[in-house]
């Protein structure tokens, strides 16, 4: 049914028919789609800034679609608001880890290990086993100087792909740097002990 578009008579297709909350979610979907094929493609060329820029955009489209259920439950008088099917929302939550993740990557190029580690987060507050957001974090705590909480990250990276190589390297840094914690803390307690031991043969 062809109606007028404007504020009174909701959202519209691109012919005037009026649209269902589902087709105005599959349009945002899509739009969310089409942003993340040009960051790839960007991202592909190496145009950092821009990738992360059009991931980011994502959200505008697809963030909100989580809170539906709960906004219904809260406000039970009013409209429910519009909320994606279970297969669009599959979609949408794979759109969501999707832009995390490549924004962690993008900003690790970017040597902004901050806002990786947020991105990442995001990916590993939804699921705490993603191999990629537990990587890329540990990277950032890395660049941050954490390494206590990098090891840990890379460690259950390790755990659940243990033929990754990029991850076997970094386990292997993390050997490489606890043996030399230990060869430096046993110098310095032999020092230690030789001291003490002058100490008690001049007394």
């Amino acid at each position: 049914m062809l109606v007028e578009c404007g504020a009174a008579s909701g959202a519209c297709g691109p012919q005037g028919i009026a649209m269902t909350n589902q087709e105005r979610i599959a349009e945002q979907v899509d739009i969310a789609r089409r942003l993340k094929d040009e960051g790839n493609d960007l991202l592909r060329s190496g145009d950092l800034q821009k990738a992360a820029a059009k991931y980011s955009k994502m959200f505008l489209y697809i963030r909100g679609f989580d809170y539906t259920k709960t906004a219904a439950a809260m406000l039970p008088d009013q409209p429910a608001p519009a909320a994606p099917d279970d297969n669009m929302q599959r979609e949408i939550d794979g759109l969501i880890r999707s832009a995390n993740l490549n924004l962690s990557f993008c900003y690790l190029k970017l040597n902004e290990p901050d806002k990786a580690k947020k991105f990442a987060t995001a990916v590993l507050d939804r699921d705490a086993s993603n191999v990629k957001a537990l990587f890329r974090r540990g990277c950032a705590y890395e660049m941050l100087g954490e390494l206590g909480a990098a090891e840990e990250d890379w460690k259950r990276a390790h755990e659940l792909q243990p033929s990754d190589r990029a991850i076997v390297e970094k386990m292997k840094l993390c050997r490489q740097r606890d043996a030399a914690q230990m060869a430096e803390t046993k110098k310095r307690m032999a020092g230690m002990f030789d001291r003490a031991a002058k100490s008690a043969k001049s007394t």
